[in-house]
């Protein structure tokens, strides 16, 4: 198992939606047998250039362990999602490369910004599900 980092930019029109982009990572992450270690909100930034006529982006990081095989499914699923997000980049850290969670305390953090995203992306399909049920039944 080997460490990476995740570096996203997400659309600045998106950035309302960086919870839900997120958490759809991680669920995609956990799928593909990745374990989460850090997760950072870096905020809306500005581009060193313009990308797609576009002036800023919203950057999010995650540092995460997975197989080296996996990193092609994960590459895959972030292709998949290039109407929310603009760039991305995964770097492999070296074994002796400091990781942001080092302290028991900053796992623990980051475990439940884990869970409160996880727990936010089931609340937002239960209401994607209920709609669409909705619109089903109208039509019916």
């Amino acid at each position: 198992m080997y460490k990476y980092e995740l570096v996203v930019l997400v659309y600045q029109q998106q950035s309302h939606k960086i919870l839900k982009i997120a958490s759809a990572i991680i669920n995609q992450l956990k799928n593909k047998k990745a374990d989460c270690i850090h997760i950072e909100d870096w905020g809306k930034k500005e581009l060193a250039y313009p990308v797609k006529r576009m002036q800023y982006a919203h950057y999010f990081l995650m540092q995460f362990v997975t197989e080296k095989a996996n990193l092609i499914l994960i590459d895959k699923y972030l292709r998949q999602m290039r109407v929310e997000i603009m760039r991305y980049f995964i770097i492999k850290l070296h074994k002796n490369e400091k990781t942001y969670a080092t302290t028991l305390e900053d796992q623990a953090k980051t475990r439940n910004l884990v869970k409160n995203l996880e727990l936010e992306h089931l609340v937002i399909q239960k209401q994607v599900d209920q709609q669409n049920h909705t619109q089903v039944n109208e039509k019916a």
